[in-house]
């Protein structure tokens, strides 16, 4: 029974150790949105995301918050279970569902209609989960939206 508990042990730690303390941050950007139910109070969207892992191990993904602002405004926000891993110096991508609600939306539609949302900047911020590490791990990209829309 002694060494079976060892064994077990030196497994888990084993495992604690194939993910690095000292790890990049996964660098995660916006690829798509779709529309998804519209309800009176509050919208589903889909967003994929791109995950890339500038490290030179595998990242297993045990899950993802985010929240997506644009034009300095929370639009949307949810989490995704899904697992995933990225390869070391590779990408994937991740489709996860986020809700938004009507007055986010009509604030943007107001500033796109008033000609001062042409550029739609937008700022993804959220943490990834990854196994074996207590701490999530942020990260933040920013990039524009429907950029076409420019005059």
């Amino acid at each position: 029974m002694r060494r079976l508990f060892l064994c077990v042990a030196l497994l888990w730690l084993a495992g604690c150790a194939s993910v690095p303390k000292n790890l990049n941050p996964p660098k995660v950007s916006l690829a798509d949105i779709e529309f998804g139910d519209f309800g009176l109070l509050e919208q589903t969207m889909v967003l994929t995301l791109r995950l890339q892992n500038p490290n030179n191990i595998d990242i297993p993904l045990d899950g993802l918050t985010t929240q997506l602002e644009v034009n300095g405004q929370t639009l949307a926000q949810g989490s995704s279970r899904e697992r995933v891993t990225l390869p070391r110096l590779g990408e994937a991508m991740l489709r996860m569902n986020v809700t938004s609600n009507l007055s986010g939306l009509i604030k943007q539609l107001r500033l796109l209609r008033s000609g001062q949302g042409q550029q739609l900047p937008y700022l993804l911020r959220g943490q990834a989960f990854i196994p074996q590490r207590s701490e999530p791990v942020p990260f933040e990209y920013q990039g524009e939206l429907l950029p076409q829309l420019r005059h």
